[in-house]
C-alpha cells in the first residue's frame, strides 16, 4: 500500500472520487472546483519534488570523494593556483603554495 501511496495515478483517482462523492452528496459547485484544482496542482507537484528528492539523494551517497578532491586539486594545479593558504596573520606559506 506504501506504494500506491507515491503513485500520481492513485492521487488523481481519489481526487476524483472524493470530487464525485461530494458531488452527489449535493456540495457547493465552487468547492469542488476548489478541492479537484487543489488536488490536480499538489498532487504531481509533491510526487515530484519528494521524487527528485530521493534521486538527488541516492546520488550524492555514489559520489567518490577522493575522486571529487583529485580533480579539484588537478583543477588547481592546472588553473596555476596552488593547494595551500597563507596564514593571514603573519603572511606566511603554508603546506602546497608555490612561491
Amino acid at each position: 500500500m506504501a506504494e500506491k501511496l507515491k503513485s500520481r495515478k492513485f492521487w488523481v483517482a481519489a481526487i476524483s472520487i472524493l470530487v464525485g462523492v461530494l458531488g452527489l452528496l449535493g456540495a457547493e459547485e465552487s468547492l469542488l472546483q476548489l478541492l479537484s484544482s487543489a488536488g490536480l496542482i499538489l498532487v504531481p507537484a509533491v510526487v515530484y519534488i519528494v521524487t527528485e528528492g530521493k534521486v538527488d539523494a541516492a546520488a550524492v551517497k555514489t559520489v567518490d570523494m577522493e575522486a571529487l578532491a583529485a580533480a579539484v586539486q588537478e583543477y588547481m594545479e592546472a588553473s596555476g593556483k596552488s593547494g595551500g593558504t597563507r596564514d593571514t596573520a603573519s603572511g606566511e606559506k603554508t603546506s602546497g603554495e608555490a612561491g
